[in-house]
């Protein structure tokens, strides 16, 4: 079910929102639950990552075509390479950030209300280090006082 909503562009967290208002114009809330779809700023960085994963998948066969068939040189399958990709480019944008939100929200899933809109906010720097419980662990991030000398 879930790998049937990213391939029609649904939302990760309902499964039945859109993601996107136009082709790569992407809502900020899901239209059917209201969930934020960017969790944090820079988000959708790992998109990226899964980008380049579909570049692979996308320039491959296209390139395995050539060899088995055609054979040609290296500035032949340079050209073929970025032929593909720049024509695939706006739907691999696309669909890097619907299999991230679906990925993330399956490893992450959100479970409070400030998660799903998107209120909470993030820790940095030394909120992220003083959050560990277990003290014995943590050793390392103690915070040390700026008189102690």
């Amino acid at each position: 079910m879930r790998v049937k909503a990213a391939l029609k562009g649904k939302c990760s967290y309902c499964l039945e929102g859109r993601i996107f208002h136009s082709f790569m114009g992407m809502n900020e809330h899901c239209p059917q639950c209201g969930i934020k779809f960017e969790r944090e700023p820079g988000y959708f960085m790992m998109a990226v990552f899964v980008g380049y994963i579909l570049s692979v998948a996308v320039a491959f066969p296209v390139l395995l075509i050539l060899f088995l068939t055609v054979k040609p040189t290296v500035i032949g399958y340079a050209i073929a390479g970025v032929v593909t990709l720049t024509v695939a480019a706006p739907w691999i944008f696309r669909y890097g950030r619907i299999f991230w939100l679906h990925i993330d929200e399956v490893l992450d899933p959100r479970k409070t209300d400030d998660d799903k809109m998107g209120r909470t906010p993030t820790p940095h720097g030394i909120e992220m280090m003083l959050q560990h419980e277990n003290k014995q662990s943590d050793r390392w991030y103690k915070r040390q006082s700026a008189n102690k000398k």
